[in-house]
């Protein structure tokens, strides 16, 4: 079915047709806020959240004002993974580099020849990049023909660089850090949403992921926490969004050895919470929302990482 285009006005109809109030932000304003701030198919995504009247199929208690504040809190999340997750791939980096550096069994260079033989694909990815305008591209064609592992490093995309680090493990067999690269897929996927600008508060009642399964070592780690029952565990761990937020902060608070980095990351975490209590009062009546933030926040705090 063909869906018809609607200016801005019209936009502000549809919504009201499906039950979306304009009480507390005013139709003017909504307007205003459709033409500089956000666009449709991005705000109404939010309304997931938010049960239908089975009758009517008319959203329930949703003003277009709680949108708006799920946009805006969504925008500082994605600000909050982005940071972390560029913190996680150099600090991937750095472990890898040490690790490489003291293998007296590595010579630097055979370990680039073994991976890129056996990934023809990443291997082809490379050599592009000698066509290709970007930062590594004298980098990659200074040293194609012989490549060491701390040039392929640096010039490897997030998702590649993974592949060579599992890849690496895997040969010295390293549980330690192949754990730490199973945590490291789940922040790969937030935060590769979090670059594309998707949304990510958007999918706390309708999962984006279909067949989820929580990661082990995510399990152990919330399994300490005491204060936290079973029943709240397994709600969190089964929310492929919430999960992958806490990967992200589990696997940054392992292998973050740098005291002030992890301080400023929990300042940050800490402004977040806060800036979700601004509007609580919008959210009294969604108690999915409100149980998954409660729930959230409890785990983050019963973590001892960051003490």
């Amino acid at each position: 079915m063909v869906k018809e285009k609607l200016d801005i006005q019209n936009q502000i109809d549809h919504l009201e047709k499906l039950g979306i109030k304009f009480d507390i932000c005013t139709k003017d304003k909504a307007i205003n806020f459709l033409e500089s701030n956000n666009y449709l198919f991005k705000i109404k995504s939010y309304a997931k959240n938010y049960d239908r009247d089975a009758k009517s199929n008319k959203y329930i208690n949703l003003d277009f004002a709680y949108l708006i504040e799920l946009s805006t809190l969504d925008m500082y999340l994605r600000r909050i993974v982005l940071n972390i997750g560029l913190n996680i791939e150099h600090l991937l980096k750095v472990e890898l580099n040490t690790h490489l550096s003291q293998n007296q069994q590595e010579d630097g260079y055979s370990v680039v020849e073994d991976f890129l033989t056996a990934n023809s694909r990443i291997n082809n990815e490379i050599k592009n990049k000698i066509e290709q305008k970007s930062f590594v591209q004298k980098l990659t064609l200074k040293n194609i023909n012989n490549m060491p592992y701390w040039i392929l490093i640096e010039i490897l995309e997030f998702g590649n660089f993974l592949t060579f680090y599992k890849f690496y493990f895997d040969k010295h067999r390293n549980q330690t850090y192949l754990a730490y690269h199973a945590l490291a897929y789940c922040v790969k996927f937030l935060r590769n949403g979090a670059a594309h600008n998707n949304c990510i508060l958007n999918t706390l009642r309708i999962p984006c992921i279909n067949g989820f399964k929580p990661n082990k070592y995510i399990q152990t780690e919330i399994a300490k926490i005491k204060t936290i029952s079973s029943s709240t565990r397994n709600k969190i761990l089964n929310d492929p969004t919430l999960h992958d937020i806490l990967a992200l902060i589990v696997l940054f608070t392992k292998i973050c050895n740098s005291k002030n980095m992890k301080k400023a990351t929990l300042i940050e975490i800490n402004n977040f919470i806060n800036r979700c209590k601004k509007h609580k009062n919008y959210f009294n009546d969604n108690n999915l929302l409100v149980s998954k933030f409660n729930n959230m926040r409890k785990i983050i705090f019963g973590l001892k990482y960051f003490k």
